[in-house]
This record gives structure tokens, C-alpha cells and sequence, in this order.
């Protein structure tokens, strides 16, 4: 992966697109505001490090490695949201960029 942040950008939206169903590379590149091939060269780079696999209908998973990370990611981000709100931000200027 280029950065720890878009590591944890994907592993982050990964997360939280797998309680919604099954996550697939078209949905990861429109949440993410990308390109299908470049989530399909980050996705092989998270797959090298360990941190998400593809089953046989191409729908991505964490690993528990990516979970954890994943979960730490969303940590930050909720803290970094209620923090934002708390200084005067409008909830809805927040929302999407933090969950």
C-alpha cells in the first residue's frame, strides 16, 4: 500500500461495508471516490499484507489482523467526530468524512 492512512482508509470501509452485506471492489471504489483499477492494485497490496482476502465470488473480507486494525481505525474516527461536534461542527459536515 502507498500510506498507512490509505491502508486504514480501505480497511476502515471494508468494515463498515460488511454490515451492510457483501462487500465487492465496485462498492469499495465508490465509497472510496476512486478508480476500479486502483482499488483492484490496493486491494492485491492489502491481500500480500495479510490483511483481507477475496472469496470464489470476488466479495473481500477481513482477515483478523484487518479487522483489528479496522476496528482501532473506526475507534479514531468516532472519537474524531465527537470531538468535531463538540468544537461547533455541524454533525452533518462530519459524518461521512469521519464514518
Amino acid at each position: 500500500m502507498k500510506s498507512k492512512r490509505t491502508t486504514e482508509d480501505y480497511l476502515k470501509t471494508i468494515y463498515v461495508l460488511s454490515y451492510r452485506g457483501e462487500v465487492r471492489c465496485c462498492q469499495l471504489a465508490e465509497s472510496l471516490s476512486v478508480s476500479r483499477p486502483t482499488v483492484s492494485v490496493s486491494v492485491q497490496a492489502l491481500i500480500k499484507e495479510g490483511l483481507v482476502y477475496m472469496d470464489e465470488q470476488k466479495n473481500l473480507h477481513l482477515t483478523k489482523q484487518g479487522i483489528e486494525i479496522a476496528r482501532a481505525v473506526a475507534v479514531k474516527y468516532q472519537v474524531l467526530r465527537e470531538l468535531l461536534i463538540n468544537l461547533g461542527v455541524d454533525e452533518k459536515n462530519c459524518i461521512r468524512r469521519c464514518l
